[in-house]
């Protein structure tokens, strides 16, 4: 586990498109890597399999237009300071129970959303149930997360079409 105290060179978790912390144990983003003079610069962030629960140090990383939080036990991303740039958000493999909820706060905290990724979380239908998919509760998943995001631009597995807009 890496404590929030050490202090580290942002330079280890650098990757060709942002930075990536995934599969390393955070309790929180450590503030000397949030406060690096790269962070302003950063677009993508990869937190997948973190374990973090407070994401209140990404509010240093003010260019940011994707973040992934997949594999972390989410049931809520309330300690996330609001992103206006992240416009890609991955919460896939989560223990998102109450979408609604759940909806009402990435809404709060991401407000110029436009790909949104929540496959394999509780509340979302299984998506990926090959031989007997719920068709009808995917449709109607989908229809309502569109009608609270009415710019998104893709849902999980695909593209919006025009037939879900209307």
């Amino acid at each position: 586990m890496i404590e929030s105290s050490e202090s580290f060179d942002s330079q280890d978790f650098i990757v060709p498109d942002g930075l990536s912390f995934a599969f390393h144990t955070f309790e929180s983003l450590p503030l000397s890597l949030a406060q690096a003079p790269s962070s302003s610069t950063v677009k993508k962030i990869d937190l997948t399999e973190t374990s973090m629960k407070s994401f209140e140090n990404l509010r240093f990383f003010t260019r940011l237009e994707t973040l992934i939080l997949d594999k972390n036990e989410l049931s809520s991303i309330a300690s996330c300071p609001t992103l206006p740039t992240v416009r890609t958000l991955w919460c896939n493999n989560n223990a998102i129970y109450d979408l609604p909820a759940f909806i009402d706060e990435v809404l709060a905290k991401f407000p110029n959303l436009h790909f949104l990724s929540m496959m394999r979380n509780p509340a979302c239908p299984g998506l990926m149930d090959i031989v007997n998919p719920d068709i009808e509760a995917i449709r109607l998943y989908r229809l309502y997360v569109l009608y609270r995001f009415p710019q998104l631009q893709a849902l999980d597995f695909g593209d919006v079409t025009d037939e879900e807009r209307r």
